[in-house]
Protein backbone atom coordinates (compact mmCIF):
# COMPACT_ATOMS: atom_id res chain seq x y z
CA UNK A 1 0.00 0.00 0.00
CA UNK A 2 2.57 2.01 0.67
CA UNK A 3 6.03 3.33 -0.50
CA UNK A 4 9.74 2.26 1.08
CA UNK A 5 10.33 6.23 2.30
CA UNK A 6 13.93 4.86 3.44
CA UNK A 7 14.58 3.83 -0.57
CA UNK A 8 13.10 6.70 -2.19
CA UNK A 9 14.29 10.12 -0.71
CA UNK A 10 12.14 11.92 -3.05
CA UNK A 11 9.14 10.38 -1.61
CA UNK A 12 9.64 11.71 1.37
CA UNK A 13 10.32 15.05 -0.51
CA UNK A 14 7.06 14.99 -2.07
CA UNK A 15 5.27 14.71 1.53
CA UNK A 16 6.37 18.32 2.88
CA UNK A 17 5.68 20.57 -1.22
CA UNK A 18 2.45 21.00 -2.74
CA UNK A 19 3.04 22.37 -6.23
CA UNK A 20 0.42 22.41 -8.92
CA UNK A 21 0.11 19.23 -9.30
CA UNK A 22 -1.00 18.42 -5.83
CA UNK A 23 0.15 17.23 -2.49
CA UNK A 24 0.98 13.74 -4.77
CA UNK A 25 -0.11 11.36 -1.79
CA UNK A 26 -1.11 8.44 -4.13
CA UNK A 27 2.40 8.21 -5.01
CA UNK A 28 2.87 7.06 -1.13
CA UNK A 29 -0.62 5.08 -0.58
CA UNK A 30 -2.88 3.68 -2.78
CA UNK A 31 -6.28 5.82 -2.10
CA UNK A 32 -7.96 4.88 -5.46
CA UNK A 33 -8.27 1.03 -4.22
CA UNK A 34 -9.55 2.05 -0.82
CA UNK A 35 -11.73 4.73 -2.61
CA UNK A 36 -13.27 1.62 -4.83
CA UNK A 37 -13.28 -1.08 -2.18
CA UNK A 38 -15.82 1.45 0.00
CA UNK A 39 -17.64 1.72 -3.11
CA UNK A 40 -18.00 -2.05 -3.81
CA UNK A 41 -18.43 -2.48 0.74
CA UNK A 42 -21.57 -0.11 -0.01
CA UNK A 43 -23.09 -1.92 -2.99
CA UNK A 44 -22.45 -5.44 -1.34
CA UNK A 45 -22.31 -4.89 2.43
CA UNK A 46 -22.89 -8.68 3.08
CA UNK A 47 -19.92 -10.17 0.84
CA UNK A 48 -16.76 -11.02 2.62
CA UNK A 49 -14.49 -10.37 -0.14
CA UNK A 50 -16.24 -7.30 -0.25
CA UNK A 51 -15.60 -6.37 4.10
CA UNK A 52 -11.96 -8.15 3.48
CA UNK A 53 -10.98 -5.91 0.55
CA UNK A 54 -11.75 -2.55 2.32
CA UNK A 55 -10.54 -4.03 5.34
CA UNK A 56 -7.05 -4.84 4.30
CA UNK A 57 -7.12 -1.47 1.97
CA UNK A 58 -7.69 0.82 5.18
CA UNK A 59 -4.11 2.08 6.72
CA UNK A 60 -2.78 -0.20 9.08
CA UNK A 61 -0.14 2.58 9.67
CA UNK A 62 -0.84 5.60 11.76
CA UNK A 63 1.67 7.05 9.15
CA UNK A 64 -1.04 5.95 6.59
CA UNK A 65 -3.72 6.88 8.18
CA UNK A 66 -2.91 10.38 8.62
CA UNK A 67 -1.77 10.69 4.86
CA UNK A 68 -4.66 9.79 3.82
CA UNK A 69 -7.62 11.21 6.86
CA UNK A 70 -5.85 14.00 8.10
CA UNK A 71 -6.48 17.68 7.07
CA UNK A 72 -3.47 19.09 5.04
CA UNK A 73 -5.10 21.99 4.00
CA UNK A 74 -5.78 23.07 0.66
CA UNK A 75 -4.30 21.88 -2.40
CA UNK A 76 -3.37 18.90 -0.78
CA UNK A 77 -5.45 15.73 -2.07
CA UNK A 78 -6.40 12.95 -0.12
CA UNK A 79 -9.45 11.04 1.63
CA UNK A 80 -10.18 13.79 4.63
CA UNK A 81 -13.64 14.56 3.19
CA UNK A 82 -14.36 10.54 3.99
CA UNK A 83 -13.17 9.94 7.08
CA UNK A 84 -16.27 9.71 8.80
CA UNK A 85 -17.81 7.03 6.27
CA UNK A 86 -14.85 4.79 6.38
CA UNK A 87 -14.02 4.80 9.96
CA UNK A 88 -17.52 4.01 10.32
CA UNK A 89 -17.43 1.17 7.70
CA UNK A 90 -14.43 0.05 9.75
CA UNK A 91 -16.67 0.11 12.91
CA UNK A 92 -19.75 -1.45 11.88
CA UNK A 93 -19.50 -2.95 8.15
CA UNK A 94 -16.56 -6.07 8.90
CA UNK A 95 -19.00 -8.48 10.42
CA UNK A 96 -17.64 -10.92 8.68
CA UNK A 97 -14.01 -10.45 9.77
CA UNK A 98 -13.12 -12.21 12.25
CA UNK A 99 -12.07 -11.19 15.63
CA UNK A 100 -8.88 -11.68 16.02
CA UNK A 101 -7.60 -10.06 12.56
CA UNK A 102 -9.84 -6.80 13.28
CA UNK A 103 -8.47 -6.44 16.52
CA UNK A 104 -5.18 -6.79 15.65
CA UNK A 105 -5.42 -4.17 12.95
CA UNK A 106 -6.68 -1.99 15.39
CA UNK A 107 -4.51 -2.36 18.30
CA UNK A 108 -1.37 -1.97 15.66
CA UNK A 109 -2.92 1.40 14.10
CA UNK A 110 -3.10 3.01 17.46
CA UNK A 111 0.44 2.05 18.61
CA UNK A 112 2.33 5.57 18.26
CA UNK A 113 -0.95 7.67 17.32
CA UNK A 114 -1.90 10.57 18.66
CA UNK A 115 -4.60 12.21 19.46
CA UNK A 116 -6.36 15.19 17.13
CA UNK A 117 -9.89 16.20 16.21
CA UNK A 118 -11.51 14.48 13.13
CA UNK A 119 -10.42 11.38 11.84
CA UNK A 120 -7.94 10.82 15.00
CA UNK A 121 -10.35 11.27 17.61
CA UNK A 122 -12.78 9.45 15.48
CA UNK A 123 -10.45 6.18 15.38
CA UNK A 124 -10.41 6.61 18.99
CA UNK A 125 -14.38 6.25 19.97
CA UNK A 126 -13.91 3.41 17.51
CA UNK A 127 -11.20 1.74 19.36
CA UNK A 128 -12.80 1.90 22.72
CA UNK A 129 -16.03 0.61 21.62
CA UNK A 130 -14.14 -2.17 20.66
CA UNK A 131 -12.62 -2.61 23.66
CA UNK A 132 -15.82 -2.69 25.32
CA UNK A 133 -17.02 -5.45 22.77
CA UNK A 134 -14.08 -7.90 22.49
CA UNK A 135 -12.28 -6.87 25.60
CA UNK A 136 -11.40 -10.50 25.67
CA UNK A 137 -9.91 -10.58 22.09
CA UNK A 138 -8.08 -6.99 22.60
CA UNK A 139 -6.05 -7.51 26.17
CA UNK A 140 -4.80 -11.30 25.36
CA UNK A 141 -3.25 -9.42 21.97
CA UNK A 142 -1.82 -6.54 23.80
CA UNK A 143 -0.56 -8.87 26.28
CA UNK A 144 1.65 -10.26 23.65
CA UNK A 145 3.54 -6.93 22.78
CA UNK A 146 6.25 -5.07 24.87
CA UNK A 147 5.82 -2.47 27.93
CA UNK A 148 6.70 0.49 25.75
CA UNK A 149 4.64 -1.02 22.93
CA UNK A 150 1.68 -1.22 25.30
CA UNK A 151 2.23 1.82 27.15
CA UNK A 152 2.18 4.10 23.48
CA UNK A 153 -0.93 1.67 22.99
CA UNK A 154 -2.60 2.83 26.24
CA UNK A 155 -1.73 6.52 25.72
CA UNK A 156 -3.63 6.88 22.62
CA UNK A 157 -6.56 4.84 24.42
CA UNK A 158 -6.62 7.20 27.41
CA UNK A 159 -5.46 10.33 25.69
CA UNK A 160 -8.00 13.31 25.84
CA UNK A 161 -7.46 17.47 27.03
CA UNK A 162 -10.14 16.83 29.41
CA UNK A 163 -11.62 14.09 31.39
CA UNK A 164 -14.96 13.17 31.18
CA UNK A 165 -17.23 12.08 34.30
CA UNK A 166 -17.19 8.54 32.98
CA UNK A 167 -13.84 7.81 32.43
CA UNK A 168 -12.54 7.21 36.08
CA UNK A 169 -15.33 4.91 35.96
CA UNK A 170 -14.39 3.32 32.50
CA UNK A 171 -10.96 2.85 34.10
CA UNK A 172 -11.72 1.31 37.43
CA UNK A 173 -14.15 -0.98 35.59
CA UNK A 174 -11.40 -2.49 33.11
CA UNK A 175 -8.90 -2.58 35.86
CA UNK A 176 -11.34 -5.01 37.77
CA UNK A 177 -12.17 -7.09 35.08
CA UNK A 178 -8.62 -8.15 33.68
CA UNK A 179 -5.92 -7.60 36.72
CA UNK A 180 -6.76 -10.97 37.42
CA UNK A 181 -5.60 -12.84 34.74
CA UNK A 182 -3.42 -9.44 33.47
CA UNK A 183 -1.61 -7.60 35.73
CA UNK A 184 1.51 -5.89 34.82
CA UNK A 185 -0.48 -5.24 31.39
CA UNK A 186 -3.28 -3.48 33.70
CA UNK A 187 -0.44 -1.45 35.66
CA UNK A 188 1.14 -0.45 32.40
CA UNK A 189 -2.19 0.91 31.32
CA UNK A 190 -3.23 2.70 34.76
CA UNK A 191 -0.08 4.32 34.42
CA UNK A 192 -0.84 5.70 31.02
CA UNK A 193 -4.61 6.75 32.42
CA UNK A 194 -2.69 8.37 34.67
CA UNK A 195 -0.37 10.64 32.78
CA UNK A 196 -2.59 10.89 29.75
CA UNK A 197 -6.18 11.10 30.23
CA UNK A 198 -7.52 14.86 31.07
CA UNK A 199 -3.63 15.70 30.41
CA UNK A 200 -2.94 15.23 26.89
CA UNK A 201 -3.49 18.27 24.37
CA UNK A 202 -4.16 17.45 20.31
CA UNK A 203 -0.73 17.12 18.60
CA UNK A 204 0.18 19.33 15.94
CA UNK A 205 2.61 16.31 14.14
CA UNK A 206 1.75 12.69 13.91
CA UNK A 207 4.28 10.32 14.07
CA UNK A 208 5.17 6.63 12.39
CA UNK A 209 5.42 3.39 15.03
CA UNK A 210 5.88 -0.02 15.34
CA UNK A 211 3.81 -2.40 14.25
CA UNK A 212 2.06 -5.04 16.13
CA UNK A 213 3.05 -8.50 15.64
CA UNK A 214 0.25 -10.89 16.40
CA UNK A 215 -0.79 -13.20 14.19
Amino acid sequence: MYADLESDPNAADSLNVADTTGFRINDIYDMATLSRTYDELLANPENYECQRAFFDAFPSRWWDFILVYGNHGEGIKNLYSSYVAHIDALSISMTKIGDTIYCTKLIDLAIGATIEADAPSLFQKVLRMTMEKKIDVMIPLIATMNRADQMHFWQFYWSTPLKKSHMDADFKQMYNSQVGAHRKEMEIMKSAFQNFCGHAGYFGENQSHVRLNAE
